[in-house]
């Protein structure tokens, strides 16, 4: 389960946070965790793929976090993405899982 925190400037979207647990996790901690990080970044809600139906929903609204699920499914998300990153609309974070999972994600939607 992954968390991004970006905010635009003029008009780059700037990504500022990236965090990520792998399983087995709890989404008791990962929730009460990432809704912390939202607090800090004074923020009240998120954004979301329908990963795992409502207990994502329910365990934000638990800290106070609102999370609204995209109509839009990951690989859409994705796909609507790419033209932003390679036109230099989005400042990415220097990290290396996420350009290798970019990356085979972007060879598997090409072939």
């Amino acid at each position: 389960m992954t968390l991004g925190i970006a905010h635009r400037e003029g008009e780059t979207i700037v990504l500022d946070l990236l965090r990520e647990y792998r399983p087995p996790f709890s989404p008791e901690t990962v929730c009460a965790d990432y809704a912390s990080l939202i607090k800090k970044y004074r923020c009240s809600q998120t954004f979301g793929d329908r990963y795992a139906g409502e207990w994502v929903v329910e365990g934000f609204r638990k800290y106070g976090v609102h999370y609204e699920e995209c109509e839009q499914t990951r690989t859409e998300l994705y796909l609507n993405t790419v033209p932003l990153i390679n036109s230099c609309s989005v400042a990415l974070l220097d990290n290396e899982r996420s350009c290798s999972s970019s990356c085979r994600l972007s060879g598997r939607l090409q072939a």
